[in-house]
């Protein structure tokens, strides 16, 4: 299980990452050329924040497995 779950989140990483390049590209379409390393940097500022919420994502699963424990 824990291989599974390394692997999404990966994948997820990597999806959230090409989504917002895609997304600022789009922002910036008519701007001049000086804005297009900004979804570059904005891409990557998301590929880099998605390891502390996977942390707390890997918590919560603990939390509800637990729960279901309880139960």
């Amino acid at each position: 299980m824990k291989k599974d779950l390394k692997r999404t989140y990966m994948i997820s990483r990597l999806i959230i990452a090409i989504v917002t390049f895609i997304i600022f590209n789009i922002m910036f379409i008519n701007e001049d050329s000086s804005w297009k390393v900004l979804p570059f940097i904005f891409s990557i500022i998301a590929f880099a924040l998605s390891f502390p919420s996977s942390i707390i994502s890997k918590k919560l699963l603990t939390i509800g497995s637990n729960i279901q424990k309880k139960y």
